[in-house]
């Protein structure tokens, strides 16, 4: 239903002006407010102060009287939501017959009893040697992370083994709070078969 352009101009007006619309007769408003509801047009917006609302009512849906549902306590079904659960940590990696496994990977074998220094693996299991390109990949930094103990001391024999490879003095930054080191250049596969040398 289209309201006449007068009225709904009138309409506008008093929303607009609540002052004005205070001096409207309650005749007037009382027929004002029925006209907007049959025309879906709202001049005011009602709160909801009740919940539920008053045509929900708990006794009704629920009826109080009615026995309720039973339950089984089961030790036994508990393995069945045991699989569901994850693991806190990583489970241990799986025993081959051979190492390296075809990937390249192999358990560590243990260091000698005076080394200074300790490089503990990943959660994964894997050897901790990445490498980072920063300034659009003009500049590559190979990053030693988890060493443990005397940082300086892996730190300079890393540095000579890599020199050698190089063949040029190599540089190379030490965060020894981190346990980290950093070498400028790309020798992660080098890095790698050095410390699993080592029994890292």
């Amino acid at each position: 239903m289209a309201l006449p352009k007068r009225t709904s101009v009138f309409l506008f007006s008093l929303i607009k002006n609540p002052v004005h619309c205070q001096t409207v007769t309650q005749n007037v408003r009382t027929s004002l407010q029925s006209l907007a509801r049959r025309t879906g047009f709202s001049t005011t917006c009602a709160r909801q102060n009740t919940f539920p609302p008053n045509f929900y009512h708990r006794k009704e849906a629920v009826d109080e009287d009615s026995p309720r549902t039973g339950f089984i306590e089961s030790k036994e079904d508990f393995k069945y939501v045991e699989r569901l659960i994850p693991p806190l940590e990583p489970p241990g990696p799986p025993v081959h017959e051979t190492y390296p496994t075809p990937s390249g990977w192999s358990p560590p074998k243990g260091t000698d009893p005076g080394t200074p220094y300790s490089v503990r693996r990943t959660r994964y299991h894997s050897v901790p040697v990445y490498l980072k390109l920063k300034f659009g990949d003009s500049q590559q930094l190979t990053i030693v992370k988890n060493i443990e103990g005397d940082v300086w001391a892996l730190a300079e024999e890393l540095k000579v083994y890599l020199e050698e490879l190089a063949g040029y003095s190599l540089p190379m930054r030490v965060h020894e709070v981190g346990g980290r080191v950093h070498f400028k250049g790309m020798f992660k596969d080098e890095v790698k078969k050095w410390l699993l040398e080592k029994g890292f």
